[in-house]
This record gives C-alpha cells, sequence and structure tokens, in this order.
C-alpha cells in the first residue's frame, strides 16, 4: 500500500469520524443550518450556499468542535453566511495548559477559509469571557521639560561682574564680607534651593501639555493571514478580533478583502484605540456601515467617511459615538448616501445643511430604550422632521420609533399644532418599543399622520395592537383610508 493510499484512507476516517460529531453538534442544536442531515449539505451545496451556524462554548470540547467544522467548510465550494457564536455555558473553563494558544491558530484558519470562499458572509459575536491577550495598545502621558533661560539672570551677573563689593567698603574688609557671603549661600542652600544655573547663569523650567503616546504591545503569536480573501460582508460583534493576537490578523484581512459591508458592535475599545483602526482601513467597496455600542469620536469617524465616498447605507443606531460633526461638514460627505439610520441628535448633525446627502431616501429616527421616559425625551424627534421637511427629495422613506409609555398620548395630541406639515415622506413605518399604546393614543396616533401631507403608505407593526383580532385591524384600515384619501397602503393592504 502506497503512502498515497495510506493517507486517503486516513482522510476518509477522519472526515466520517469529523461528519459523526458535526451530526451529533446539529443534534444538540450547537451546528445549525438548512436542513436535518450534515450529508445534505454537500448534495446541495451546489444548488443554494448553505448558511451555517455553530455555536462554540468555552470548554474541552471546543478543538474538535472547530476541527469538524474546517472539515466542513473545506468539503463546501460555496457558502452563503457563516455564523460564529462564542459563549461561554462550557461546563468548566479549561487550564490554558490543555488548550493554550491551539484553538486561536484554528479559529483564524477557519476564518480564512470562509473570507477565501466567493461572495462570502462571515459574523463573529459574543465571546465576553473568552480570554484574549489583551488590547493592542496601551497609553502614557508624557509632560515635556524645556530649560530657558531667565531674562532678570543678565542685569544682575553685569552688576556684579561690574562691582561685587560696595565701593564705600575699604579694601581690608573684603575678605570678611566674602566669608559672610559664602555662610549666608549655606544657609540659604538648606532652607530654599536656588533655581538650576547652568555656566552662572540662571533658567527657568517650563512645563508642556502632557501629549499621550501610542505604545503597541508585543505579541508572540502570529497569525497567517487568507492568501486571497474574497469575503465581502463582515460582522464584528465580538471584542476578540480586535484584541491580540487577532489585532492585526483582522485589520489585515478587511484591507485585502472586497469588502461591501462592514459592521461593528459591542466592542469595548477606546476612542483611542478605534482612532488607529479606522485610520488604518482603506476599503475601496464598502457600501454599507455600521456602528453599534462602539465608543468612536466623530473627527475620527468624519475622517473614515471622507475617504469612503462609496458608503450608501449608513447606521449609527448604537448611539455611543463622541463629539458630533463640524458645522455643515455633512455637505461635503457621502454623495452617493441613499439611508441614513440615527437617533435624534446625531440625525440633527448630519441633515443639516438641508441640501447635504442629494441621493437620501430613506431615513430611520431611532429611540434609545430605556426604563422612564421625560416629556423632553418624546419631542426628540421634532427637530428632525422640520429638517426633513426642508429637505429638496420627495419619496422619502422614514421610519419612525417611539417610546411607548406614559407620555406618548400628550405628546401626539400637542405634537400636530407645533409641527409644519412634512410633504415630501410618502412612505411611513411607524415602530413602537414597550407595551401596546392605550386606546386614547392611539386615537391620537391617527390625528397625527395629518402631519405628512403625502403619506401614500402605512406600516403599523404588530406592537401597536397585538391583542387584537384580524377584525379589529381591519376596521382600523377602513378607518384610516377614510381619514386620509391619499393613502394607498396599510400594512400591505392595498386600498380597494
Amino acid at each position: 500500500m502506497t503512502c498515497q493510499t495510506l493517507r486517503q484512507v486516513a482522510q476518509s476516517v477522519i472526515f466520517k469520524a469529523h461528519t459523526s460529531h458535526l451530526q451529533s453538534l446539529a443534534n444538540a442544536s450547537t451546528l445549525a443550518f438548512s436542513g436535518a442531515l450534515v450529508k445534505d449539505l454537500f448534495a446541495h451545496e451546489k444548488v443554494s450556499p448553505p448558511l451555517l451556524l455553530l455555536t462554540l462554548r468555552h470548554d474541552s470540547r471546543v478543538f474538535e468542535d472547530l476541527q469538524a467544522f474546517r472539515t466542513l467548510l473545506l468539503r463546501c465550494d460555496r457558502i452563503d453566511r457563516v455564523v460564529l457564536r462564542l459563549t461561554s455555558t462550557g461546563d468548566w473553563d479549561p487550564p490554558a495548559h490543555d488548550l493554550g494558544h491551539r484553538w486561536r491558530f484554528l479559529l483564524a484558519e477557519i476564518l480564512s477559509i470562509v473570507a477565501s470562499k466567493p461572495q462570502a458572509k462571515l459574523m463573529v459575536e459574543g465571546g465576553s469571557s473568552w480570554k484574549s491577550l489583551g488590547r493592542p495598545f496601551h497609553y502614557e502621558f508624557q509632560r515635556t521639560v524645556s530649560r530657558q533661560q531667565s531674562p532678570q539672570a543678565r542685569p544682575a551677573q553685569a552688576l556684579t561682574k561690574r562691582s561685587e563689593y560696595p565701593c564705600t567698603v575699604p579694601q581690608l574688609f573684603h575678605p570678611l564680607f566674602r566669608l559672610l557671603k559664602g555662610i549666608a549661600a549655606r544657609l540659604k542652600s538648606r532652607t530654599k534651593p536656588e533655581p538650576p544655573a547652568i555656566r552662572g547663569l540662571l533658567y527657568t523650567e517650563v512645563h508642556s501639555a502632557p501629549a499621550l503616546l501610542r505604545n503597541r504591545k508585543i505579541c508572540k503569536i502570529t497569525l497567517s493571514s487568507p492568501t486571497l480573501p474574497l469575503l465581502e460582508e463582515f460582522r464584528i460583534q465580538s471584542h476578540i478580533l480586535l484584541e491580540l493576537p487577532f489585532f492585526n490578523w483582522t485589520l489585515d484581512l478587511l484591507n485585502r478583502s472586497p469588502i461591501k459591508s462592514l459592521y461593528f458592535s459591542n466592542i469595548q475599545l477606546t476612542h483611542y484605540d478605534w482612532e488607529h483602526i479606522l485610520s488604518s482601513l482603506t476599503l475601496p467597496h464598502l457600501t454599507t456601515l455600521a456602528f453599534g455600542s462602539s465608543k468612536i469620536a466623530f473627527p475620527d469617524m468624519q475622517a473614515f467617511l471622507a475617504r469612503h465616498p462609496t458608503i450608501t447605507t449608513l447606521d449609527l443606531s448604537g448611539g455611543t459615538a463622541i463629539g458630533h460633526l463640524g458645522p455643515h461638514s455633512s455637505a461635503h460627505l457621502l454623495p452617493h448616501l441613499n439611508t441614513l439610520i440615527a437617533g435624534p441628535e446625531y440625525l440633527c448633525h448630519f441633515l443639516t445643511p438641508t441640501h447635504a446627502f442629494p441621493h437620501l431616501q430613506s431615513i430611520t429616527v431611532t429611540t434609545e430604550t430605556r426604563a422612564t421616559y421625560h416629556a423632553q425625551d418624546f419631542r426628540q424627534p421634532e427637530p428632525v422632521l422640520c429638517l426633513i421637511a426642508q429637505r429638496p427629495q420627495h419619496n422619502i422613506a422614514l421610519t419612525l420609533s417611539l417610546p411607548s409609555r406614559d407620555g406618548l398620548a400628550e405628546w401626539l395630541a400637542s405634537v400636530r399644532a407645533r409641527l409644519a406639515p412634512v410633504p415630501n415622506v410618502a412612505a411611513l413605518d411607524l415602530c413602537l418599543t414597550g407595551d401596546p399604546p392605550s386606546q386614547a393614543a392611539l386615537e391620537d396616533l391617527v390625528r397625527f399622520l395629518g402631519v405628512f401631507t403625502s403619506l401614500r403608505a402605512l406600516t403599523l407593526r404588530e406592537a401597536f395592537f397585538p391583542y387584537w383580532d384580524a377584525q379589529c385591524k381591519m376596521e382600523m384600515v377602513v378607518r384610516l383610508w377614510a381619514e386620509y384619501p391619499g393613502l394607498e397602503t396599510v400594512d400591505g393592504v392595498c386600498r380597494p
């Protein structure tokens, strides 16, 4: 039996063992895909690329899970999307000598395999309890000290050179004066130190403002990047990928892939770290960018947006950016932007001036979910609606999220008197966060819709009437049609 035959037999045995292990993961809902059997993936892969979801637990089984999943990925020619969830629901955390760094190398290899598939999409989430090797940088403040010659020193020294002793003292007493001067100098040095003197000149110390120094941490582990990445979508929702040893690997993968959609979420880094990350990325094919729960300074984000004019969809719904855009700076950003998702505060900056983003047709106003709301919280969307009304675009699709709490009915009842008509919104999608609204709030909502004078399509989410039967919902739809003749569809139901 030749070596090649032995290798084929060994590979067949390993494949059967890994297929059996993957099937056990599927039976335990740890591995999810379309179908019931793992072997079906290879039969239907040619027709439709599979979507794979693997949950990795931080326990002793993670190495075997990764090996089996690697075998599966190598057998698939095409993959639609891979989702890796890093959890900590294992029975115990393994000691460092059991797993060491092997799982990191194998995880990087799996991600590289996914990135090498044509038009692949990758998502990595979780891992809050997984141990990384720390953040990529450490920072320190350094204050520089410089010495400048004191301007008061020169006249005093010149006087001493011209006449060391008063001219009225006889030369006989000069030794006595020298003795007294030496004693006085010693006593003065014990009580109060003299300013620094160099070559008989007086100098003063000047302290400059402290400067922040970024120092890259040394990591002894180097992960191999994919040779020809083809990744088009990357959702990074795990701190593992932006900490050591994955930090340089992730940046290299992003810069070398034809990334079209990039999502950052739930990554607890400082805005100094994000300054380096954003300045290191150049993604010429990027069309969709989303930041959520990431502390990014607006000047750094603005510089990144200025370098990526191809972006058409921008999602800032996480609402953790620090600062704001410069005055009227949005007029020079993202000339092809079509969809903007953000909270009211950010939207007010982006939509000023009103001629910014000439192709913007979809705007989503998000609401932060909190336990309690105040009266001013309900009024936050009002400036955004005023800015939308001044935009030159027509047929705007607006998604408006409102908190369903005490105070919603009062705001809906009073907002129409304060707001000018919004004539350029043709499609409105209303969302509620919280409990179902009261009957009074629904009545005020019907009257509030009159602000949108050109409304043709309305979508009311299930949160508005979760306990209504089909007949009650249809009665509400008929009432809306009667109230607003220009309304063509409500929740996808066309006017008869």
